[in-house]
């Protein structure tokens, strides 16, 4: 129910979006039968719930292609640059501290699906195995890092300050 309420937020958006860029167009040949097409930056390739919203939007008359990206920098500065038209791919505090860093104008229309983090390994099948004292990686940023540190403190792992 959670995904099909966040399809209908995302579908809104991208909508939306086709709107706003569809405004500037000051073309006398304003034919309604035109495919708009709509650059989704996102990262990674795994777009099974893009899809979806592509399927909608094609019932709308509106073509959304995907522009797939392999880092979390690009995206925001294509973005940025005009290559693509929305990107959804990170937290808001990524994107406000990226924007900072980075001095962008870009801004936040809403808010998409927030991919699930897990804890993998090339050598242990369940975290059972391992050991007290190990030592184990999560993201350098401030945002995933502390995505990072609470899925640990859920599995047990450790106790982090609510402070």
């Amino acid at each position: 129910m959670k995904i099909l309420k966040i399809l209908k937020v995302v579908i809104f958006l991208v909508l939306s979006t086709v709107g706003f860029l569809g405004c500037g167009n000051s073309s006398d040949d304003s034919s309604t039968t035109e495919k708009k097409v709509v650059k989704l930056g996102i990262n990674g390739d795994e777009n099974v719930i893009w899809e979806n919203v592509r399927d909608q939007l094609a019932k709308e008359n509106i073509e959304l292609k995907f522009i797939n990206f392999a880092d979390y920098i690009r995206p925001n500065l294509a973005l940025q640059d005009k290559e693509i038209d929305i990107n959804a791919f990170q937290t808001e505090i990524y994107f406000d501290n990226f924007k900072k860093e980075h001095k962008l104008s870009i801004v936040n229309l809403g808010y998409t699906v927030l991919a699930p983090m897990g804890i993998y390994s090339k050598k242990l099948t369940d975290l059972s195995q391992l050991k007290d004292g190990a030592v184990v990686a999560i993201p350098n940023d401030s945002s995933n890092g502390g995505r990072a540190l609470l899925l640990l403190q859920d599995a047990g792992l450790i106790s982090v300050n609510k402070n």
